[in-house]
This record gives C-alpha cells, sequence and structure tokens, in this order.
C-alpha cells in the first residue's frame, strides 16, 4: 500500500529512475498507458511547438511581436468550437503599456511618470 511505497520511497525514485533513463520517453508513455496507468511525456518548451497533440489542435497561433519578431503564442485553453478562439495580439513587451496604465487608470502626471522612470521604478528593458 502507500505506506510501504513511502517507507521505501527512495529506493523506488532511484529504482524507477535507473529503469526510466533505459527508454523512450514517448514509448514508455504509451506503453504506461495500454496498461491503464495515467502518463504523459514530459516536454522542454521547444518541443511542445511541434507536439502532435498541440499542432493537431491548433494551440500555437504565430504572431510578430515588436523586437523579438514572429513568435508562437499559445491559444486559450477554452473553445466554443472546433477552432481555437484567435489572438488579436501579441503578448506586451517589457513596459509597453506602463505609462498607459499609470496615466490612465492612476492618474498620475507625465512628470511623475518621468521621475519613476529616472529612478528605474518603471521601464521598458530588464534591469540586471
Amino acid at each position: 500500500g502507500a505506506a510501504g511505497r513511502k517507507a521505501h520511497e527512495d529506493e523506488l525514485d532511484r529504482r524507477l529512475a535507473e529503469w526510466t533513463v533505459l527508454r523512450h520517453r514517448d514509448l514508455l508513455a504509451a506503453k504506461l498507458m495500454s496498461l491503464g496507468v495515467p502518463a504523459a511525456p514530459v516536454y522542454d518548451v521547444g518541443e511542445t511547438l511541434h507536439s502532435p497533440q498541440l499542432v493537431a489542435r491548433g494551440f500555437w497561433q504565430w504572431m510578430d511581436r515588436r523586437w523579438v519578431g514572429r513568435q508562437p503564442h499559445p491559444s486559450p485553453p477554452w473553445r466554443s468550437a472546433a477552432e481555437s478562439f484567435a489572438i488579436d495580439f501579441p503578448a506586451p513587451t517589457l513596459g509597453e503599456h506602463t505609462a498607459e496604465v499609470l496615466a490612465g487608470l492612476l492618474g498620475l502626471s507625465s512628470a511623475a511618470i518621468d521621475d519613476l522612470r529616472a529612478a528605474g521604478v518603471i521601464g521598458s528593458e530588464p534591469a540586471p
């Protein structure tokens, strides 16, 4: 039972690691699923771009983004039809809407926003 597995957790982890490192991730996940064991391969970020499931579902929407060029954007996880909802605009860049929000929503003056920028509180480049 669970108590026995917990008592031998380190040994089980070691043995599973030794066994799984010798097998292909996708084939191992398929075999486990065929036996009724919930399993799925874990992909790195680059691999998700070519995942057959995500590609078949049209999950990635490619858009031009300022500074970085054409980039994949994930579709919303919900649907109302077979197609994904369209993404209207790419993800914002760092600080792209800061002045708009500070002035429009918070009512800060241009001078106050300039002071924040000069003090390094806001900006459009990552701080070291």
